[in-house]
Formats: C-alpha cells, sequence, structure tokens
C-alpha cells in the first residue's frame, strides 16, 4: 500500500503472515577470514589487515592468537562494525592465560567489519600473531559458530526446520527441536557439527512472528 512508504512505516514479520526461507551455502572455515595483525609483545597494541571488510554471510567471529612453543598467551581483540540488520555495533572478544595457540568466537553477529585493534594482554607472551577469522565449532566448544538470521522473531518456535547438508547428504544436528539451536537475541543459530569448508549447507525454514509495535524497533 502506497501509505506505508509515503508515511515512513514499517511492516513487523508477523504482519507477512508467511513462511520465510534462508539458505547459507558453504560458508568460509579461515582463521584470518577478516584479517590478520602484525606480531606484537605482551601490552602492545596492533591494528589488523582487514582481508574482508564484508563477511559471506551474518555470522560471529573468532579471534586466534598464536604464540611461539611453550609460551602462553592472552589478548583481546575489539572490533567496529555492523549487525545483519545494518546497525553499528562493537565487540571485544577476549580470554585469560592460556596455551600457545588459543582461539575462542563472540557472541555479536557482524554483517562487516570496518575497524579492529588487537590487545596482546599476557606477561609470558614472547611474541605472538592474531587472526580474526569466523567461528565453525560446535556449541559446545569455544569456537561456537552463529550465522545471524535475516529477519526479527518472537519466539524460538518461529523456526520450525534447521537442514544440515555436507557433501550433498543430509546430515543429523542433534539437537532435539530447532528451537534448541535458536538465539532471539540477536536472531541466529547454530549446530552440532564443526564446519568443513567442503559443501556446507544451511536451510531455515521460518514463520516469523515478531511484533514490534511496543518498541517501533523494527529496522
Amino acid at each position: 500500500m502506497p501509505e506505508v512508504r509515503f508515511n515512513n512505516e514499517k511492516v513487523d514479520p508477523d504482519e507477512m503472515n508467511m513462511y520465510q526461507q534462508y539458505v547459507i551455502a558453504c560458508p568460509g572455515t579461515t582463521v584470518n577470514y577478516v584479517g590478520t595483525a602484525a606480531g606484537g609483545t605482551w601490552a602492545q597494541s596492533k591494528v589488523p589487515v582487514l582481508l574482508n571488510q564484508t563477511l559471506d554471510y551474518p555470522r560471529n567471529l573468532m579471534l586466534t592468537i598464536v604464540n611461539s612453543a611453550g609460551s602462553l598467551n592472552g589478548g583481546s581483540a575489539y572490533i567496529v562494525g555492523k549487525d545483519q540488520f545494518g546497525k553499528a555495533q562493537t565487540e571485544t572478544i577476549g580470554y585469560n592465560l592460556g596455551t600457545e595457540v588459543q582461539s575462542i568466537s563472540g557472541t555479536k553477529i557482524f554483517s562487516s567489519v570496518s575497524a579492529a585493534t588487537v590487545t596482546f594482554g599476557s606477561a609470558q607472551l614472547a611474541a605472538g600473531t592474531a587472526q580474526i577469522g569466523v567461528a565453525c565449532g560446535t556449541k559446545a566448544g569455544s569456537n561456537t559458530f552463529a550465522f545471524g538470521l535475516p529477519w526479527r522473531l518472537g519466539s524460538k518456535d518461529d523456526v520450525k526446520s534447521i537442514t544440515y547438508v555436507n557433501l550433498l547428504a543430509n546430515k543429523t544436528l542433534n539437537a532435539g527441536t530447532p528451537a534448541d539451536l535458536i538465539t532471539l537475541s540477536p536472531p541466529s543459530f547454530t549446530g552440532t557439527a564443526v564446519l568443513g569448508g567442503t559443501a556446507d549447507f544451511f536451510i531455515v525454514s521460518a514463520l516469523p512472528t515478531y511484533n514490534g509495535e511496543a518498541t517501533d524497533n523494527v529496522a
């Protein structure tokens, strides 16, 4: 209806009242997908060279710090970008003193990254390098992948099915119901298999019931 556009009105997912389908095909899995930082030592900060400012799909990011053999490490990454709806956001991904090679994923969904800073934070770190990539592990670990959904959800039950295909064969998610893999804020889903970079596909079917009238936040 033309009055919707002329009055700057917005349409909620529940008003559309139609099934939606979202397909993710062969997502990237590299640990430096977003960028890589020059080597540094304890308390130093480095600005990574951004290799991909736009993600292949809206998803969460992962920080990896690699130190010389036998050394411990720690540090954090401060990331600036946008979520799957184009809203500006920041996130700090960090971890405490750990092994010589350590990766941990963030919880926010990024569709793009415009800037980042990596800080090496362990006195035991003699010389390390840092990489910002994409998470690809299962929900049981610290490298848990999450893909952003293109719709806001009224409840987890809005998602009716999640089909996982690897090497052109359907795989079992072992999650009970699709709701067990859904996060409402941010709207996203995860899985129970490690992404292998070899013909991974996800097909998500949903009937979104989100109603933003109380918050006037449907953009």
